[in-house]
């Protein structure tokens, strides 16, 4: 079965869209795209600075094999330091 990934976020204050998405798309394409399991990642941000990641995943070991690489990830800095970390949610689905 499929699993998703589901991550939400504000934009810290200051930060652009553009300055995120510059940040997102170094950890898409350097780590997460690489990994194990992965299978497509969306992004989307809203009119209010609040961001949405969608990524899909072979299974949940993936996810977890990911999640456990991710804080040495070359770019992980300044796509974190994007967002405010006291509103980041992460959830995990199965998909049926």
């Amino acid at each position: 079965m499929a699993f998703i990934e589901l991550i939400q976020a504000k934009l810290n204050e200051g930060v652009t869209v553009g300055e995120f998405l510059a940040a997102n798309k170094v950890i898409e394409e350097g780590y997460v795209s690489q990994q194990k399991g992965f299978i497509s990642r969306e992004t989307a941000v809203s009119n209010n600075n609040d961001v949405l990641i969608i990524v899909h995943w072979e299974s949940a070991a993936d996810i977890a094999a990911s999640q456990e690489g991710f804080s040495n990830a070359e770019g992980v800095g300044p796509f974190f330091g994007a967002m405010d970390q006291s509103t980041m949610q992460l959830n995990q689905y199965q998909v049926q």
